[in-house]
């Protein structure tokens, strides 16, 4: 007998992997002290860059740099000096993961979690311990049936699956150039101390075949002029887009923004005075289409006439389980003395998630930089601490062997400067993806046999005491009759819940045509 199978691919994201690693990037800095001696660092600190990732035999490689910033002080006999100096340093890491291949997608994130200096007498050796974590991925599609015509003596159970159906990934550069002016009243830029970008998503959307993202690159710059310090902050809008063929409008995607490269040139202004600035800033725009998708898939078949064959595959599929957004506010006071704030910068670092009766527990750290001017001394000074906090958020649904996945972003960052402190608040938005790894036994092809099922020898009526666990479909299957054909015999309504210890009246229904 033939029949008609309609199959349809599925494209699902599923992970192969993750693993840290932590390298040591340690280099040596001769600072310009000409006559002066150097008095004091004030601070040395340093980012990371990835700019390079590859997989070859089971490991990731990664490429990557370590800018360093140290802000130091001379003093002579005459008077004291702050100067600055940048370097960079790169490095080369491997991150084991067995089974990955050169087809399938890596992401990778690195930040410095201790940095040490020692100073010399016209140099500064610098080290800074660098975390590493990777995780890979593989965009399969998956063949399954989702339907079958042309028989009605075929019995189907069906499956609903929620699950993210992967689009298509992609990445690009968007370049950024941007001139700023110190603004009337300050005087000439005499040196840049410290020159540092990051970048937000403001909102990003599907259009065919490409996602279209409008960010936003943060500035901050702390100078000398006329030999007072001054700080410069600029918020420069940009749009961009990232070319995936084949995805479709309205989809939803996921972008992630990197600060590839970021350089500064002063310039003259109208008056002659070095009161511009020429900022180039390479950002790369990484992004997922995807869309949350739900779809029955034939996990079982029988016919009640005919002896047929399935041919059955094991699949895990990332299933979609639920997905939250909490808000949630930190207030830090920090005990510092200031006359003025030139720059507060954050990192924020999730530590570990997971599922409690209370709900969902994220630990996290917030490393709050500080770059101040003392009330007592008429200077530069930086307060660093770490900041660990835990979150609850509420969660009623039962939430067993649920892979969490979050992304936090800081959504607003507000201080108040007081005599003796510093306060900061922050708002944060956590978005969190709860998933589950569903095995099921998926149907790949249908095959009638050609043997008829043998009935007549077959008892007019049986009894069936049900057992532990049985459901209405497994009693039909066995007994080659239909799920509306027990429900009848029994008097059941549609909605009936099989208990352990019913008896089940089982009746032979002979087809005409045998």
């Amino acid at each position: 007998m033939s029949i008609e199978i309609i199959k349809e691919d599925l494209k699902i994201e599923e992970s192969k992997g993750s693993s840290d690693v932590q390298v040591l990037v340690e280099t040596e800095i001769y600072l310009n002290t000409i006559e002066a001696s150097i008095e004091k660092v004030i601070w040395a600190e340093g980012d990371v860059e990835v700019t390079n990732t590859m997989i070859i035999n089971d490991k990731i490689l990664v490429n990557g740099l370590v800018k360093y910033n140290i802000v130091y002080q001379t003093k002579d006999e005459e008077n004291e000096e702050i100067h600055s100096i940048d370097a960079i340093k790169d490095f080369n890491e491997e991150i084991r993961i067995n089974g990955i291949t050169e087809d399938m997608i890596n992401e990778v994130e690195a930040n410095i979690e201790h940095m040490e200096y020692e100073l010399g007498e016209s140099s500064i050796g610098i080290s800074a311990l660098v975390n590493i974590s990777g995780e890979v991925s593989e965009i399969r599609t998956l063949e399954v049936i989702q339907d079958v015509e042309g028989q009605e003596d075929l019995e189907t159970l069906k499956e609903t699956i929620k699950y993210e159906e992967v689009y298509g990934r992609g990445e690009s550069y968007a370049d950024i150039n941007e001139t700023v002016e110190i603004g009337e009243g300050k005087p000439s830029i005499e040196r840049i101390l410290n020159f540092s970008v990051d970048a937000k998503e403001i909102e990003s959307t599907v259009v065919d075949d490409r996602i279209v993202v409008s960010g936003e690159a943060r500035v901050s710059i702390i100078y000398l002029g006329d030999e007072e310090l001054y700080s410069l902050e600029k918020e420069i809008p940009f749009n961009h887009f990232v070319d995936i063929p084949g995805v479709y409008a309205d989809a939803k995607c996921q972008v992630k923004l990197d600060i590839a490269e970021s350089t500064y040139n002063i310039m003259e202004d109208e008056t002659g005075e070095q009161g511009l600035i020429d900022i180039d800033i390479k950002v790369k725009v990484s992004g997922k289409v995807y869309d949350e998708n739900s779809k029955d898939l034939i996990i079982d078949a029988y016919s009640t006439r005919e002896e047929i064959t399935l041919e059955k595959e094991d699949m895990i599929l990332p299933e979609k389980y639920d997905h939250i957004i909490h808000e949630d506010s930190l207030k830090l006071e920090v005990e510092i003395n200031a006359i003025d704030l030139l720059d507060i910068k954050q990192d924020n670092n999730i530590i570990d998630k997971r599922m409690t009766d209370e709900g969902i527990i994220v630990e996290g750290a917030l490393d709050i930089s500080i770059y101040y001017i003392p009330r007592i001394e008429d200077n530069l000074a930086i307060y660093k601490d770490h900041y660990p906090y835990s979150i609850t958020i509420p969660y009623e649904k039962e939430g067993e062997d649920l892979i969490i996945e979050e992304r936090c972003k800081i959504k607003d960052l507000d201080y108040t400067l007081k005599r003796d402190n510093v306060s900061v608040e922050l708002d944060m938005v956590h978005n969190i993806a709860l998933k589950k790894q569903r095995q099921i036994q998926g149907i790949n092809n249908i095959e009638y046999e050609g043997q008829l099922i043998d009935k007549k020898s077959k008892p007019s009526i049986r009894i069936y005491i049900a057992q532990k666990g049985d459901i209405l479909w497994d009693i039909a299957r066995r007994y080659n009759t239909t799920i509306d054909e027990i429900l009848s015999s029994n008097n059941l309504d549609s909605n009936y819940k099989i208990q352990a210890g019913d008896k089940i009246i089982i009746e032979k229904k002979l087809d005409l045509d045998f």
